[in-house]
C-alpha cells in the first residue's frame, strides 16, 4: 500500500524497489514456489512517430515498420581460425541510445534517421486499470505455496519478512505491505476448536465412565487407554509422513469414544468373574482371554470400514486418508491395550 489517497497514483514508479527488495526477499522464503507481481507493468520500447515530419520527408509508416522488423541478429555460420571454430553473428539489434540513429530511408540522397521523425524511449506499458486497497493505491503480489510446504509455518515466515521490509527499505518511501488473506488465522482457529472438542470429549468420556462404574480405579484404568491410543496414533502419523492437521485431529477426536469400547468390555467381563468368586489373577487372565476373539473381530470390522479410504485417489483421498489412518491406528491400539493393560 502507498500513503497517497488517490487511486490514480501510479505505483510503477516503485517497480525498481519491488524488483530489488520485495520480490527477492519473498522468493527466498522456504516453501514459496513462486512470487508473482500481479500489478507489474512490463517495460517496452516505445516509438512515437510524427506523421507530419514523416510525410514531409516522404517516409511511409510501412517503410518504417519493415526497417524496424529487420533489426534482428542474424547467424553467419561458422568461421575456422587456426585450431578454433567461432560462430559468426551479424548484430542487427540496436540499443536504446543508437536506435534513434537507425536509417529508415533517404530523401534527396540524404539519409533519414528514425530520430528525425520519431521519439524513442523505454517506458512502462500503458496503464489499463488500477489497484486499490482501503481507498489507497496498491500493488498486488501473489505468493504460491510449494506442494509439501506447511501453510502455517510458511505464513509465519511471510509475516516476518513483511515486518522486515516494512521497517527497512519500504519505510523511507512511505510504502507498506499487508496480507490481504492470511489462511493461518483460520487454520489456527480450526485447530484450536478441534483441540478443545478433543479435550472436552475426553472429560465427558471419563465422567460417563465414572457414572456407570462408580469407582475411581476402574474409571482411571479404562481411561488410560485414551492417551496411549492417541500417542500411538501421533507416532503413526509421523512414521507415515503425515502432518498434524484439522482432518487428523478430527480423527483423533472421533477415536476418543471408539477406543473405550474394548476396554469397557474387558473390564466388565473381569468384574463379572470376580463377582462369581474367581480370584483376581485368574479373573483378569480369563476375563481378557474370553473376549479376545470377539474384540479382534470387532476391531477388524471397524478397520475394514476405514481401510479403503486410505487407497482413495484424488482430492477425496487427500482429505480423508488422514482421518482413516488415525482412526484405524487408534482402534487397533485400544484393542491391544484392552487385552494387556486392563488385566
Amino acid at each position: 500500500d502507498c500513503q497517497s489517497d488517490s487511486l490514480d497514483f501510479d505505483m510503477a514508479q516503485f517497480q525498481k524497489q519491488i524488483d530489488e527488495f520485495i520480490e527477492p526477499r519473498l522468493a527466498q522464503i522456504p516453501g514459496v514456489a513462486r512470487v508473482e507481481l500481479a500489478s507489474e507493468r512490463p517495460k517496452e520500447l516505445r516509438i512515437t512517430f510524427d506523421p507530419h515530419k514523416a510525410a514531409a520527408l516522404g517516409v511511409s509508416l510501412e517503410q518504417i515498420s519493415n526497417v524496424l522488423a529487420s533489426s534482428r541478429d542474424t547467424s553467419g555460420g561458422l568461421a575456422n581460425v587456426g585450431r578454433r571454430q567461432y560462430t559468426v553473428r551479424f548484430t542487427g539489434q540496436y540499443d536504446l541510445s543508437s536506435m534513434a540513429q537507425m536509417r529508415v530511408g533517404y530523401s534527396a540522397d540524404r539519409p533519414i534517421y528514425l530520430g528525425d521523425i520519431a521519439s524513442v524511449e523505454r517506458t512502462y506499458s500503458d496503464r489499463l486499470g488500477m489497484s486499490g486497497r482501503n481507498g489507497k493505491p496498491a500493488y498486488y503480489i501473489r505468493i504460491s505455496r510449494a506442494n509439501k510446504a506447511n501453510t502455517v509455518a510458511l505464513l509465519d515466515d511471510i509475516n516476518l519478512a513483511i515486518q522486515e521490509l516494512n521497517e527497512g527499505p519500504l519505510a523511507a518511501n512511505g510504502l507498506s505491505i499487508e496480507l490481504s488473506f492470511d489462511a493461518s488465522v483460520h487454520i489456527r482457529n480450526a485447530l484450536s476448536l478441534v483441540n478443545s472438542n478433543l479435550g472436552l470429549g475426553v472429560i465427558l468420556s471419563c465422567l460417563i465412565l465414572w457414572l456407570f462404574f462408580r469407582g475411581l480405579k476402574a474409571t482411571l484404568v479404562i481411561a488410560a487407554t485414551i492417551p496411549i491410543s492417541l500417542m500411538v496414533a501421533f507416532l503413526a502419523l509421523n512414521i507415515f509422513g503425515r502432518s498434524l492437521n484439522v482432518i487428523s485431529l478430527a480423527g483423533l477426536a472421533f477415536a476418543v469414544g471408539l477406543v473405550l469400547d474394548a476396554a469397557i468390555i474387558v473390564q466388565e467381563n473381569i468384574a463379572r468373574l470376580r463377582a462369581e468368586g474367581v480370584d483376581n489373577k485368574k479373573a483378569a487372565l480369563r476375563g481378557a482371554a474370553q473376549v479376545t476373539g470377539a474384540l479382534f473381530a470387532s476391531t477388524t470390522t471397524s478397520v475394514a470400514i476405514f481401510l479403503p479410504i486410505l487407497f482413495m485417489a484424488g482430492i477425496e483421498g487427500q482429505l480423508f486418508s488422514d482421518l482413516a489412518l488415525t482412526l484405524s491406528i487408534a482402534v487397533i491400539t485400544s484393542m491391544i491395550c484392552a487385552i494387556t493393560l486392563i488385566p
